[in-house]
Order: C-alpha cells, then sequence, then structure tokens
C-alpha cells in the first residue's frame, strides 16, 4: 500500500498517462523495497528484543 502511494506522489502524471518510457523503474522498484524493508526489519528487531 505505502509503495503504491509513494509511486502516485513521486510518477503519477507518467503513470496515469501510461507513458512507460520515461518511468524511472528504479524509482519504482524501491518505493516498493525500502518500506517493505523498513517494516520488515522492525518486526524482526522487536521480536529479538522481547525474548
Amino acid at each position: 500500500m505505502v509503495g503504491c502511494i509513494l509511486n502516485i506522489i513521486n510518477q503519477g502524471e507518467l503513470l496515469y498517462h501510461l507513458n512507460f518510457e520515461n518511468v524511472n523503474w528504479l524509482k519504482l522498484s524501491l518505493c516498493f523495497v525500502v518500506p517493505y524493508s523498513v517494516s520488515t526489519y522492525a518486526s524482526v528487531k522487536v521480536k529479538t528484543e522481547r525474548n
């Protein structure tokens, strides 16, 4: 969900007009990978600190 929102904010106009030639694919993929990585890291850290 967060990745979709970030991509709409960052490249919404290109995606809306289906202008895939000018889409920055690295930025698009990072908008999904970074929030997922942060969430996973935080969850693992909380679980390991409880034990």
